[in-house]
């Protein structure tokens, strides 16, 4: 890959990074991804050969508190990132990140870590369609 690499959440702590380690290739997307016009405009002025979403509501203890915020920026932000890349860089590909954490147990661990509904259990594996 040579070409240039648009980035979402490049104001945070992996996005920053992220610039400095891709230099010139490197356009900070920093349009709001839950503003589709704003997105979309942003989106459209670049002409990246990929996308590596990283903007999200990152808190764990707050989408506790406010689980609508965090459905509203990581779901519907995503949703709003695709459909931009589809309409304006359709030859783009979109790299997305996760930070969900590896379950830990005290002794004795669990036989199996499928949840009640068949997943694996983890909380970013629920209730999403396969």
């Amino acid at each position: 890959m040579s070409g240039s690499i648009a980035v979402t959440g490049a104001k945070g702590f992996a996005g920053g990074h992220l610039l400095a380690r891709l230099g010139a290739r490197a356009i900070s997307l920093d349009a709001d991804v839950t503003d589709i016009d704003a997105l979309t405009k942003a989106v459209a002025a670049t002409s990246a050969e990929s996308v590596v979403h990283l903007a999200a509501a990152s808190s764990a203890g707050a989408s506790w508190t406010d689980v609508g915020e965090a459905w509203r920026v990581n779901a519907l932000g995503t949703v709003n990132l695709l459909d931009a890349v589809q309409s304006h860089a359709p030859d783009a590909r979109v790299r997305t990140s996760s930070r969900v954490p590896a379950p830990t147990w005290s002794s004795p661990a669990p036989s199996s870590t499928k949840g009640p509904d068949g997943t694996s259990g983890l909380p970013s594996a629920r209730g999403l369609p396969r």
